[in-house]
């Protein structure tokens, strides 16, 4: 298994535990409970790590996805956390993950 196939399952995980946490939560059921916040957000900032390692050729196989606001999101939520908007975290969870979930299954299938 190449280095990146690791990395994409590991994202597929968070991604997976981000759904899971999620169910079919709301956006008030997400303002509303710190700790399915917490836990979106520490997968978030997990997977984020794990785009970083991605080879450049691969990503620039795909860029549908902005790859390079993932990675400073991970640097916003280590260094600034008492920044952090929920709200914002909310649009990136129905904005950005369809799109990040459906490239990531993409790439999956390809490698």
């Amino acid at each position: 298994m190449n280095k990146d196939a690791l990395y994409i399952i590991h994202i597929q995980e968070c991604l997976g535990k981000i759904d899971q946490y999620l169910g079919d939560s709301k956006k008030a059921d997400f303002l509303n409970n710190g700790m399915l916040q917490d836990a979106v957000v520490r997968n978030l900032q997990i997977m984020s790590v794990s785009t970083q390692k991605l080879s450049d050729e691969l990503k620039k196989d795909f860029p549908e996805v902005e790859w390079h606001k993932i990675s400073g999101f991970r640097k916003f939520v280590v260094h600034e956390c008492l920044s952090l908007d929920v709200g914002r975290v909310w649009l990136i969870i129905e904005n950005e993950l369809p799109i990040l979930r459906k490239t990531i299954g993409k790439i999956a299938q390809e490698i």
